[in-house]
């Protein structure tokens, strides 16, 4: 959707008003375009937030975001040459963005008011009599979120030196494992065995052992005296040398590969998981929950309903986050068999999509309330206010669902004879979808493993900063199963709670097909 767009990081954020700056080309259209669909529908901006206006680019930023939901259902299932809605699917109706700021806070044990991210609540709000919507989406949620993703993601110690211009050009070099193996055992004969230890590090769990940047020896000074001899690297317009001093989530086997595409990642996840927050809305307009709601408002506000629309809604936007590459291709008709994305990068996208399901649905969750026992469930279970699923079930219940999912693209593309390939002609074949997934798996769980260590005060040493720079942690997970939030799904009562669920979800079924849903999965 957006030609040109720049999510602010955290060293420069405070000097932009917005968290997000469009292009010029990009700020005019989706400005003509949202104003178009309001005056279309008589919908006015909401002037209790400053924000909400046509020029504001984060406001045109998530409300466009908003649109490309409703725009993902039609690209899927409305026949342009017939004019005529497929499988009675049927326009889902328009939702109107409103910002609203209503930063939520609470005390900590020194008692000062700090965050709580926990009470940032959102959603849609019952239909205008027009059938259109509007959806509250909290501004502080939005600015909350991406201090997250930057805090986990972006915000690195390495240390970087740019060379100054009488300093000979150096480009980066290449070994193979086997060669740096054997600089390892050279340089510990003249006595460095700790350097030759890490050098050993960085060979065995390098991604790519025929190609691993050659790492140079160089002097680690402080206040003028010689601190250590370590690694660095040559930047790749050799004019910059680095010692890379990672947080711990970057020498995972999840996101080593992703160090120098920071950045971008942080970016990727924002928009990724902020269209997923839209579209679970949007999934409670399209699936009918709001009509069940409005006709029969007693059935529909009992335990097992509002549980079962929660997590409806979760399963139905990330079918559509899945669905929406499957219908880029590279001539723009939707039905044309040659996605616009090459393999590597297709299975990157979708991996990172289903990564920012993931944080989107737990990311307020963190330190002790990350670990669950027999009583998380027990409480749980035991609160009769509960309007919402544990969020230990909406990651099982949503990663089972994307894992069917990919096995269904899979066996749909066999059946047509693989029919559907990338940009670089390759078919999407079972292969494909296996590496979605274990790549996708191994981001979560180095997520898990790296989480409190990102989060918290970083309390290693320089020296171990450095030691870790090189070494890659593959498929790591956390220590205990108590330290996987999903995995509690797979204990006696989580199951029978959840099972519960499922023997209601026909019943619920059947009302919401006879009310009238717009998206019928």
């Amino acid at each position: 959707m957006f030609e040109e767009l720049i999510i602010w990081g955290p060293q420069v954020a405070d000097e932009h008003d917005t968290l997000a700056e469009l292009s010029e080309k990009d700020r005019a259209y989706l400005a003509k375009e949202l104003e178009g669909l309001d005056d279309k529908w008589g919908i006015s901006l909401n002037k209790t937030s400053y924000v909400n206006f046509y020029q504001n680019d984060d406001y045109l930023f998530v409300a466009g975001l908003l649109q490309e939901v409703r725009n993902i259902h039609k690209k899927m299932y409305y026949d342009v040459s017939s004019s005529k809605w497929k499988r009675g699917h049927s326009e889902i109706p328009y939702i109107h963005l409103d910002f609203v700021e209503r930063p939520a806070l609470k005390k900590d044990e020194f008692g000062n008011w700090v965050p709580n991210d926990k009470k940032l609540n959102m959603g849609v709000k019952p239909p205008l009599p027009n059938g259109t919507c509007r959806l509250e989406f909290d501004y502080y949620w939005l600015k909350q979120y991406l201090k997250f993703l930057q805090t986990i993601f972006d915000s690195n110690e390495e240390i970087v030196v740019e060379l100054p211009d009488d300093v000979p050009r150096s480009t980066p070099q290449y070994k193979t494992r086997s060669e740096v193996l054997s600089i390892a055992r050279d340089i510990e004969r003249f006595g460095l065995r700790e350097q030759a230890e890490v050098l050993r590090l960085y060979a065995n769990s390098g991604i790519n052992p025929e190609k691993l940047p050659e790492p140079c020896l160089t002097f680690l000074n402080e206040a003028g005296k010689q601190k250590m001899i370590t690694w660095g690297f040559f930047g790749k317009d050799g004019r910059s040398f680095r010692i890379p001093m990672k947080k711990t989530i970057y020498n995972t086997s999840g996101f080593a590969d992703l160090f120098e595409r920071r950045v971008e990642l942080v970016s990727e996840l924002f928009q990724s998981s902020i269209k997923m927050i839209l579209a679970h809305e949007t999934a409670h307009v399209a699936r009918g929950h709001w009509t069940l709601r409005m006709k029969e408002p007693e059935y529909s506000q009992t335990r097992n309903v509002m549980m079962n629309c929660e997590i409806n809604a979760d399963w139905t936007a990330a079918l559509w986050m899945l669905n929406e590459l499957l219908y880029d291709t590279v001539t723009d008709d939707p039905q044309f068999p040659i996605l616009a994305y090459k393999r590597k990068d297709l299975i990157h996208l979708w991996s990172v999509r289903i990564l920012a399901t993931y944080i989107s649905l737990s990311w307020i969750e963190r330190n002790e309330d990350r670990v669950w026992t027999e009583k998380t469930i027990s409480d749980f279970v035991e609160k009769s206010s509960a309007t919402h699923p544990i969020y230990q079930f909406r990651l099982f219940c949503t990663l089972n669902h994307i894992k069917e999912h990919l096995d269904h693209m899979a066996n749909q593309n066999k059946k047509e004879g693989y029919a559907l390939r990338t940009a670089d002609n390759t078919p999407l074949d079972e292969e494909l979808f296996a590496q979605v997934w274990e790549r996708a798996c191994d981001m979560i769980f180095s997520f898990e493993y790296a989480f409190r260590a990102c989060w918290n005060t970083d309390e290693r040493t320089t020296l171990e900063k450095l030691r870790e720079g090189l070494y890659i942690v593959e498929k790591a997970a956390p220590k205990s199963d108590a330290e996987v939030p999903f995995f509690m799904c797979y204990m006696d009562d989580a199951k029978k709670e959840l099972e519960d669920y499922e023997r209601q979800w026909p019943e619920i079924l059947t009302k919401l097909r006879e009310y009238g849903m717009y998206f019928k999965m």
